[in-house]
């Protein structure tokens, strides 16, 4: 069996799919994105494109995620199961933030046998790493609408400052001036 799998972890914009691509490339891996194969894990347990959608448009990005959460979870579990060696995952932003004690309990235990679960972020300041989370989206998304991009934002503030993140995490990497190349090599081999 190969070794477990690398699982990178963070808020919108950390770099997890850009990483994962690379990691992928350096490792001979594949590398996978939960953001794109989380609807069919999501329609296993009911998800309900419709009921998704009238939750966004009553209270727009964040009663959507809360909607999405016990989808996340179920995601999550999944995805492990399927992919537990030998492969690079980039979770989504929201794979791994639990604000319901049970939802994070199962989560800590999906990622339990997992040494490299690596949580990304800017900086470990959170001032520096909002601003710089909000740089890299809007260079990402010149058109979005700001009403969408306050909403990210705020999801954002919101990972950055709750302790779901760093509680899963086995590893911090911070990435604010690092290349893709160093970050590959600090990852795999402990150098910066």
């Amino acid at each position: 069996m190969s070794l477990p799998s690398i699982v990178l972890i963070g808020p919108s914009k950390a770099g997890k799919t850009t990483l994962a691509r690379a990691l992928g490339e350096a490792t001979g891996w594949p590398w996978l994105d939960l953001d794109k194969l989380r609807w069919d894990y999501y329609a296993e347990i009911g998800y309900d494109p419709a009921l998704a959608d009238a939750h966004r448009r009553h209270g727009g990005i964040v009663e959507l995620a809360q909607y999405w959460r016990p989808f996340d979870v179920y995601g999550v579990e999944r995805v492990l199961h399927d992919f537990p060696a030998g492969h690079v995952i980039a979770f989504g932003a929201g794979h791994s933030y639990y604000d319901a004690p049970g939802l994070f309990r199962r989560a800590r235990k999906a990622l339990a046998p997992f040494p490299h679960v690596i949580l990304l972020l800017p900086s470990p300041d959170i001032v520096v790493s909002a601003a710089e989370l909000e740089r890299r989206l809007r260079e990402s998304e010149p058109d979005m609408e700001e009403i969408s991009i306050r909403g990210i934002m705020a999801m954002n503030r919101t990972f950055l400052t709750h302790p779901s993140n760093a509680r899963l995490a086995k590893r911090t990497v911070y990435t604010l001036g690092k290349s893709i190349d160093e970050l590959v090599t600090e990852l795999l081999y402990g150098r910066k």
